[in-house]
């Protein structure tokens, strides 16, 4: 009610009349504002597909007749009020009511990943999305891929997929890991067969999931190696020997860096400016941040550099400190945990296996 009438009075009331709604007041010391709230009547009435879809996923179906009589809609449960009176009226015990918060919660996160999804294809359900970005089941992951064999959609799929596999939001893939990932797709889909390039499986679509997922495993062991990216990544991705090469020719005596590998992708390459030459090595990629500081004691003159262009250099004792924080853990853990809730709704769902997809 915009002109100052009490609650309940003037125009509010007149554009309310014919819904179940009555006002509540929400006062402070300055001004009062009346607000519709939505009021569970006896009105039997169809429900909707999102009503139904909610309960069934709580498992809460024993309800679904109740709700018809009081004719429910996703209105009634807008708000942490509207909830509570649901709960009460249907007399729901505490695991029940826990249950429908839950699939509630998870429904408005469908609907911004929907949203965020619109701007790659209008074809992309949540829901499938979700599915692809939270399954460890290679045909799952295979078929959406094949459904869905869009670049964008993919390049899209495969930053989700890279920040919750890896159980870390801080950092994610660059565009030029994104463009390597299709490339190396490709690759397995046949559609580059005088590309030579060794890979750890047969070159055929399936095996492409099994090489993305043993590299979100690898970055998952590396996961705070990995994730510090400032001031510079210690990890720096798919870069090739001659990009690395080029990045470290005019650096200073032992500045390194690590990246990713393609033909093996359980393992990491470090590269590094010895005397009058850049020299690499193929490691078994860290598993913690303890690995990586025995290595760097084992490995003498090692420099860590400020930014990328590898002049300005940052001591390894900076460096671990950073890794070892106790506020870089936290930041962490609560980047992935903001993350992982935007995919709630999808978790529980990684039973359905499509079937006609090869496994070899």
């Amino acid at each position: 009610n915009t002109k100052g009438d009490k609650c309940g009075q003037g125009s509010g009331e007149r554009s309310f009349k014919s819904m179940n709604l009555s006002f509540a007041c929400i006062g402070d010391e300055k001004a009062t504002k009346c607000v519709p709230k939505l009021t569970l009547v006896k009105v039997e009435k169809d429900l909707s597909s999102e009503v139904l879809r909610i309960f069934e996923k709580a498992k809460l179906t024993k309800y679904l007749e109740l709700a018809k009589k009081y004719g429910l809609t996703m209105a009634h449960m807008s708000s942490p009020a509207g909830v509570e009176e649901v709960v009460k009226i249907f007399k729901m015990p505490v695991g029940h009511k826990a249950r429908l918060k839950r699939e509630l919660k998870n429904e408005t996160s469908a609907k911004v990943v929907q949203s965020s999804l619109s701007k790659f294809s209008v074809k992309v359900d949540a829901e499938d999305f979700g599915l692809a970005v939270t399954t460890k089941i290679p045909e799952v992951l295979a078929a959406f891929m094949e459904k869905h064999d869009d670049p964008k959609v993919l390049t899209h799929l495969f930053r989700e997929r890279f920040n919750f596999q890896t159980r870390q939001a801080l950092r994610s893939l660059r565009p030029e890991d994104t463009k390597t990932l299709l490339w190396i797709r490709s690759l397995y889909n046949g559609e580059k067969k005088n590309v030579k390039q060794i890979l750890p499986y047969k070159r055929k679509p399936i095996n492409f999931v099994r090489h993305l997922l043993d590299i979100e495993h690898t970055v998952r062991g590396l996961n705070r190696i990995w994730s510090v990216n400032d001031p510079s990544p210690v990890i720096y991705g798919f870069i090739n020997r001659e990009r690395a090469f080029k990045l470290l020719r005019h650096a200073k005596r032992g500045v390194f860096i690590f990246r990713l590998s393609i033909s093996n992708p359980d393992m990491i390459v470090f590269c590094c400016r010895r005397k009058g030459k850049v020299t690499q090595e193929l490691l078994h990629a860290f598993t913690s941040v303890k690995d990586f500081e025995k290595f760097a004691k084992e490995t003498p003159d090692m420099k860590f550099v400020k930014d990328n262009d590898t002049l300005g250099l940052l001591s390894l004792s900076s460096l671990l400190k950073i890794m070892k924080s106790e506020s870089y853990q936290k930041k962490l853990i609560q980047s992935f945990d903001a993350f992982e809730r935007g995919y709630g709704y999808a978790i529980s769902d990684l039973t359905k296996i499509p079937t006609g997809l090869g496994t070899e």
